[in-house]
Protein backbone atom coordinates (compact mmCIF):
# COMPACT_ATOMS: atom_id res chain seq x y z
CA UNK A 1 0.00 0.00 0.00
CA UNK A 2 1.26 3.38 -0.59
CA UNK A 3 1.60 6.32 2.04
CA UNK A 4 -1.17 8.36 0.68
CA UNK A 5 -3.04 5.05 0.90
CA UNK A 6 -2.08 5.02 4.89
CA UNK A 7 -2.49 8.62 5.15
CA UNK A 8 -6.41 8.17 3.61
CA UNK A 9 -6.54 5.40 6.07
CA UNK A 10 -5.32 6.88 9.31
CA UNK A 11 -7.27 10.33 8.07
CA UNK A 12 -10.46 8.35 7.72
CA UNK A 13 -10.02 6.63 11.37
CA UNK A 14 -9.02 9.72 13.37
CA UNK A 15 -12.50 11.66 11.49
CA UNK A 16 -14.59 9.04 12.84
CA UNK A 17 -12.92 9.16 16.28
CA UNK A 18 -13.60 13.24 16.09
CA UNK A 19 -16.91 13.06 15.05
CA UNK A 20 -17.73 10.42 17.73
CA UNK A 21 -15.94 12.52 20.32
CA UNK A 22 -17.46 16.01 19.22
CA UNK A 23 -20.80 14.98 17.95
CA UNK A 24 -21.53 12.10 20.47
CA UNK A 25 -22.86 10.13 17.26
CA UNK A 26 -23.26 6.85 16.54
CA UNK A 27 -19.84 5.09 15.04
CA UNK A 28 -22.24 4.40 11.77
CA UNK A 29 -22.68 7.83 11.52
CA UNK A 30 -19.76 9.07 11.93
CA UNK A 31 -18.64 6.29 9.23
CA UNK A 32 -20.96 7.40 7.11
CA UNK A 33 -19.90 11.47 7.29
CA UNK A 34 -16.11 10.05 7.09
CA UNK A 35 -16.89 8.19 4.23
CA UNK A 36 -18.66 11.58 2.70
CA UNK A 37 -15.93 13.36 3.59
CA UNK A 38 -13.17 11.41 2.30
CA UNK A 39 -14.80 10.86 -1.10
CA UNK A 40 -14.87 14.75 -1.03
CA UNK A 41 -11.50 15.26 -0.61
CA UNK A 42 -10.27 12.67 -2.56
CA UNK A 43 -12.13 14.21 -5.70
CA UNK A 44 -10.61 17.56 -4.67
CA UNK A 45 -6.92 15.80 -4.43
CA UNK A 46 -7.99 13.50 -8.00
CA UNK A 47 -9.39 10.48 -6.89
CA UNK A 48 -8.02 8.27 -4.37
CA UNK A 49 -10.73 6.67 -2.12
CA UNK A 50 -11.23 4.12 0.51
CA UNK A 51 -14.14 2.01 0.50
CA UNK A 52 -15.62 1.72 4.15
CA UNK A 53 -15.07 -2.36 3.72
CA UNK A 54 -11.11 -1.34 2.97
CA UNK A 55 -11.34 0.88 6.28
CA UNK A 56 -12.99 -1.49 8.55
CA UNK A 57 -10.08 -4.23 7.25
CA UNK A 58 -7.33 -2.02 8.13
CA UNK A 59 -9.18 -1.33 11.68
CA UNK A 60 -9.60 -4.99 12.37
CA UNK A 61 -5.98 -6.28 11.16
CA UNK A 62 -5.33 -3.40 14.21
CA UNK A 63 -7.58 -4.80 16.73
CA UNK A 64 -6.22 -8.18 16.27
CA UNK A 65 -2.64 -7.27 16.43
CA UNK A 66 -3.59 -5.06 19.76
CA UNK A 67 -5.23 -7.77 21.18
CA UNK A 68 -3.48 -10.27 23.31
CA UNK A 69 -6.26 -12.61 24.94
CA UNK A 70 -6.38 -10.41 28.25
CA UNK A 71 -6.81 -6.68 26.99
CA UNK A 72 -10.49 -6.75 26.14
CA UNK A 73 -11.52 -3.44 27.60
CA UNK A 74 -8.43 -1.73 26.82
CA UNK A 75 -8.76 -2.74 23.09
CA UNK A 76 -12.62 -1.71 22.96
CA UNK A 77 -12.16 1.30 24.30
CA UNK A 78 -8.79 2.31 21.95
CA UNK A 79 -10.70 1.57 19.13
CA UNK A 80 -13.95 2.24 20.24
CA UNK A 81 -16.01 -0.45 19.26
CA UNK A 82 -18.52 -2.97 21.13
CA UNK A 83 -17.23 -6.30 22.96
CA UNK A 84 -19.87 -7.99 20.02
CA UNK A 85 -17.58 -6.31 17.57
CA UNK A 86 -14.72 -7.12 18.94
CA UNK A 87 -15.41 -10.83 19.27
CA UNK A 88 -17.26 -10.44 15.47
CA UNK A 89 -13.19 -9.36 14.82
CA UNK A 90 -11.74 -12.48 16.29
CA UNK A 91 -14.26 -15.01 15.05
CA UNK A 92 -13.25 -13.92 11.43
CA UNK A 93 -9.92 -14.10 11.80
CA UNK A 94 -10.34 -17.58 12.81
CA UNK A 95 -11.95 -18.23 9.01
CA UNK A 96 -9.07 -16.52 7.47
CA UNK A 97 -6.62 -17.92 5.64
CA UNK A 98 -3.46 -17.83 7.81
CA UNK A 99 -1.78 -16.78 3.80
CA UNK A 100 -3.31 -14.14 3.71
CA UNK A 101 -1.72 -11.19 4.91
CA UNK A 102 -3.35 -8.25 7.06
CA UNK A 103 -3.42 -5.32 6.02
CA UNK A 104 -0.94 -2.11 7.32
Amino acid sequence: MSEEHDAVVAFRYHLVRRLRERLNVSEAEAAQVADDVSLMFATMRGGFVITRREASRYRDAAVLRDFNGRNHAEVMRRYEISQTTLYRIIGNSRNTPKTEAPPG
